[in-house]
C-alpha cells in the first residue's frame, strides 16, 4: 500500500524537484546524504527517503551505490507524472521538451480520434458538448478556456474505450492546459477560431466521419507547433 504523502513531505518533493527541472542540478549530480538532507531541511529520515522515493519514481533521480542519490537524464523522466508536467511547463521552461510532446501529439491523436469517432456513445458525446459550451462561456477569460479545452481533448481519448488512450489522453490534456499560454494570442478573436475548430471535430465525430476529424485535430496540432516555433 502506497504510503500517505503529508504536506511537508510533498513541499520538500516540489522543492528538490522543481529544482532539477530547472537545472540548479545537473546530470549526474550527487545527492548528499540522506543524514546531511535531514539537517538542511529538518525533517526525519523517514520523510528524506519517502522524498527520495518519490523523486525516483518520476525519473527524476536513481539510487546509486552506498546509498548515493544521483540526477538523472531528462531521457529518463517520467514525462507523463502529473507534477513533472506542472513542474515543466508552468515557467515556460523546456521549449525542447514542449516540442516534442506537440509531435508525441501529432502522432497519437489523429489515431484516437479515429477510434472515439467509430466508438462515442451518447454519453461521450454529452461530455464533448458540454465542454464546447465551457468554451464559448469563457471566451474572455483565458485560464477558464484552457481548461475546457483541455476537458474537450480529454473526452476525446475517453471516448475511445481503450484504457490505454484514456491514461495518455488525461497527461495531453494535463499539457494543452499550458499550450493556451504559449500558443495563443490572449484575444477573443483568436480564442473564438479555436472554438469554433472544435465545433468542427465535434460535428465530425457526430457524423461518423472519422477521417475529417483526424484531418481537423491534425490541423489544430500543426498550427501550435507553427506558433511555438514563431515565438508565441
Amino acid at each position: 500500500m502506497q504510503k500517505m504523502t503529508t504536506s511537508k513531505t510533498a513541499n520538500l518533493i516540489e522543492i528538490i524537484g522543481k529544482n532539477i527541472v530547472k537545472g540548479n542540478f545537473k546530470e549526474g549530480d550527487i545527492f548528499e546524504s540522506e543524514h546531511s538532507l535531514c539537517e538542511e531541511f529538518s525533517v526525519s529520515r523517514g520523510v528524506i527517503r519517502e522524498v527520495l522515493q518519490r523523486l525516483s519514481e518520476k525519473g527524476l533521480i536513481e539510487k546509486r551505490m552506498h546509498s548515493c542519490w544521483r540526477v538523472c537524464s531528462k531521457e529518463e523522466w517520467n514525462i507523463f507524472d502529473d507534477d513533472l508536467i506542472d513542474w515543466c511547463f508552468e515557467d515556460r521552461q523546456n521549449q525542447d521538451l514542449y516540442l516534442q510532446f506537440l509531435e508525441f501529439r501529432k502522432e497519437i491523436e489523429p489515431k484516437a480520434i479515429v477510434l472515439a469517432t467509430i466508438r462515442a456513445n451518447d454519453k461521450d458525446l454529452d461530455n464533448l458538448r458540454c465542454s464546447l459550451n465551457m468554451m464559448q462561456a469563457s471566451v474572455d477569460n483565458q485560464d477558464k478556456f484552457a481548461v475546457a479545452d483541455s476537458f474537450f481533448h480529454q473526452y476525446l481519448f475517453k471516448a475511445t474505450h481503450n484504457n490505454v488512450y484514456a491514461k495518455i489522453g488525461k497527461s495531453i490534456s494535463r499539457l494543452l492546459k499550458y499550450s493556451v499560454s504559449r500558443t495563443y494570442r490572449r484575444n477573443e478573436q483568436d480564442m473564438n477560431d479555436t472554438l469554433n475548430t472544435h465545433k468542427e471535430i465535434l460535428r465530425a465525430i457526430e457524423n461518423r466521419d472519422a477521417l475529417l476529424a483526424s484531418e481537423i485535430v491534425l490541423k489544430v496540432i500543426f498550427r501550435a507547433i507553427e506558433l511555438i516555433n514563431k515565438g508565441n
